[in-house]
């Protein structure tokens, strides 16, 4: 009897470092998978920011010119989404504490031929295709290319997966308006935008930012493309420089036991006991094309 107590008492130690050493393989395994899926979302979601604004360049007399028009918007976002994310001009939720959304304009790839003054005239590159949008449909060519740009528009969101229950991040594409995950368990999206809202000595602007704004604290003309100053109406910029980028992240698997203590996208320190780990990932994006002559 003593050897069989003693033998269960060994037993129940080694199973319980079995459990701890369990435990401690799932947490890690746990990690690398959120590290690998916020590394690739703010991939995704910086890609995406950094196209905004991107338009044709033509070359005519040795020179280069790129042309935003006045009142352009490259990008643009909502404070807790969208109300419908396939109407034609999106109504932002305003709901806060729900994910934000956003959504991007930009030329897409083709060859330029010199046309003259107005730098217009365009030819389709067959080896190089039209260009496409987030879900990799070719952008339909322009009803008068000559006059327009081979122009796209992608909008980011957050939404429910209808079989899994999860939230995911998804995009919508402009081409086909085709909607469709880009990378799961993605759960939260929050964004600020570093704005240069305030004119310096002179009326010149400076294109340095004076504030951080919530999406629905970003003037409707700061979105747009407009004169840096009276005196230079050539050159144009948008006053939203940069967007600073927060994805909260969760473990593709729930591990029953498990309870991580971590801060949220919106400052919130929180314990969840669900079974699944948790992380926010945050970068600050510049917008690269931000200035341009007309």
């Amino acid at each position: 009897m003593i050897s069989v107590a003693i033998g269960m008492a060994m037993t129940l130690g080694l199973f319980g470092i079995y459990l701890n050493a369990r435990s401690g393989a799932a947490g890690t395994d746990a990690d690398a998978a959120i590290a690998d899926s916020g590394r690739h979302a703010l991939a995704v979601v910086g890609r995406a920011l950094r196209q905004a604004g991107y338009l044709r360049q033509a070359h005519h007399d040795d020179s280069w010119a790129v042309m935003p028009d006045a009142g352009f918007r490259s990008f643009d976002a909502c404070l807790g989404g969208y109300e419908d994310v396939g109407a034609a001009t999106p109504v932002c939720r305003n709901a806060d504490g729900e994910p934000d959304s956003f959504r991007v304009f930009h030329a897409v790839d083709i060859t330029e031929t010199a046309g003259g003054p107005t730098f217009r005239t365009v030819a389709v590159d067959a080896a190089r295709g039209r260009g496409v949008d987030c879900m990799g449909d070719e952008v339909p060519l322009p009803a008068a290319p000559e006059t327009a740009n081979f122009s796209v528009e992608n909008r980011y969101f957050i939404q429910t997966h209808p079989r899994t229950g999860l939230r995911e991040l998804y995009c919508r594409g402009g081409a086909e308006g085709r909607t469709q995950p880009v990378v799961e368990g993605v759960e939260d999206m929050v964004l600020r935008f570093a704005v240069d809202w305030a004119d310096d000595a002179g009326g010149v602007r400076d294109m340095s930012a004076d504030t951080l704004m919530r999406a629905d604290e970003v003037p409707a003309s700061a979105w747009s493309w407009s004169e840096m100053n009276g005196s230079n109406a050539s050159v144009r910029s948008r006053r939203v420089l940069a967007v600073e980028v927060c994805l909260l992240v969760r473990s593709p698997v729930p591990e029953p036991g498990l309870e991580r203590t971590y801060v949220d996208c919106r400052g919130a320190t929180r314990t969840d006991r669900d079974g699944v780990a948790r992380q926010a990932f945050r970068a600050t994006i510049g917008a690269r094309n931000h200035v341009g002559g007309s």
